[in-house]
């Protein structure tokens, strides 16, 4: 099977289905739009697939509108049929989008150049890189069967209406389209997606890059140690952790909480932590090497990840820090926010608590801490389900079924 994957940047739950579906012998194509490949953790790619970046090296926004603009200027004379082909697709609303819009195809036209413009499958991931494919594809200037993926703030950085508008040709030619989690099933069905062609696989994990560690011992009178990763941005609700710690010491429950993560909140997160006296109980180590990070995971009893819905719209989609937590052994306490309920075993796994509400933390926590003769037991229970349900074996095979009905026109999974 001939794959054509197109992407902004190279990320872990990219690569691992990539590198499956080339160890089965798929000839894999991929083209990158915002970053070069070998700027990634993964550069075996480029050993193994063809590979071509639209802006080659790092480029500001004033270069790659230079080198777009030379792009479409080239094109534009040799091969003008084509743009013309494709600004009868373009929605016109002012000059500038129009200009950069075609621009930007022409980079993409360019790139084919090189890798070819006939293909099986061309698996696109990001609502906005969609749209570019479905372009390109319905002035007949590349031909496969069509699979695009959400991932999240392509549906919630958008209206309903606002998502129906940019993706309308999208939704009315691609073969099939994916997103992470049932909540964001509901969000591309409220845009109007077609309900047969709508699919839910959620980021693949590589399970068996981490080992089981288990749930630490804890005894009253120890510190109990929290921990929580994530950008310092208000989506990530890391005041209300920071003011859980605070209700936790209310209860003679002595916490600490080590943050993980950089982000434009840091400032006032700090002021916050000075406010409630909290300087040696809450720590804010900035971002961290993977591996150092999850050294640090490791030596917790609690895993916390509790997100908030913000502008009505905006929040976590799915993420991986909760499948990482259970994958290691940590009971955890995750807010139900977005699609981050369906990443745990409520009640077997992980708390969940009401967005906003440290005080709802704080109680699911000494609730845990009530309970620690069944973190063990419990512990195992979600990193099984994490392993049947997450793994870059069970995506791929998923993947693969949409593929090969996508080629057969049937769109139920």
């Amino acid at each position: 099977m001939k794959v054509l994957f197109v992407a902004g940047v190279v990320r872990a739950p990219f690569v691992g289905p990539i590198d499956r579906l080339v160890q089965e012998g798929h000839d894999i194509a991929i083209l990158l739009e915002e970053e070069a490949i070998a700027d990634s953790l993964y550069p075996d790619l480029q050993q193994t697939c063809e590979v071509v970046e639209l802006f080659a090296g790092k480029q500001n926004k004033f270069q790659r509108v230079r080198t777009l603009l030379g792009q479409t200027a080239i094109r534009a004379v040799t091969t003008p049929r084509s743009l013309w082909k494709l600004g009868k697709n373009l929605q016109f609303d002012g000059l500038k989008s129009i200009v950069v819009r075609a621009s930007l195809l022409a980079g993409y036209l360019k790139a084919l150049d090189k890798l070819g413009t006939s293909y099986d499958i061309i698996h696109t991931r990001d609502g906005g890189l969609s749209v570019r494919i479905a372009q390109l594809q319905a002035a007949g200037l590349i031909k496969g069967e069509h699979v695009a993926s959400f991932h999240g703030i392509d549906l919630m950085g958008y209206s309903a209406q606002e998502c129906r508008e940019r993706y309308r040709l999208l939704f009315e030619t691609a073969a099939a389209l994916t997103v992470q989690t049932e909540f964001m099933r509901e969000l591309i069905l409220e845009a109007g997606a077609p309900a047969d062609r709508v699919h839910v696989v959620p980021s693949a994990v590589e399970v068996n890059a981490l080992s089981w560690t288990g749930p630490n011992k804890y005894k009253n009178g120890d510190i109990l140690r929290l921990v929580s990763v994530g950008r310092l941005i208000p989506l990530k609700a890391h005041s209300d952790l920071i003011h859980a710690v605070a209700l936790l010491r209310e209860n003679n429950v002595s916490a600490t909480l080590d943050v993980y993560g950089d982000g434009p909140q840091k400032d006032a997160l700090q002021r916050e932590i000075i406010s409630l006296n909290l300087q040696d109980a809450v720590l804010l180590h900035g971002a961290k090497p993977y591996l150092e990070v999850i050294a640090h995971v490791r030596t917790a009893h609690i895993f916390v990840h509790t997100p908030k819905t913000i502008n009505d719209r905006k929040t976590e989609a799915m993420g991986l820090v909760t499948l990482e937590a259970q994958l290691i052994g940590l009971p955890c306490v995750v807010s139900r926010s977005g699609g981050v309920p369906e990443t745990v075993l409520e009640k077997v796994s992980a708390e969940l608590v009401p967005e906003a509400s440290p005080r709802a933390i704080a109680d699911a926590i000494i609730s845990l801490i009530d309970r620690q003769e069944y973190w063990e037991t419990n512990a195992r229970k979600g990193r099984n389900f994490v392993i049947a349900n997450f793994s870059v074996e069970r995506v791929v095979a998923d993947y693969k079924k949409i593929y090969m009905r996508a080629l057969a026109r049937q769109f139920s999974i």
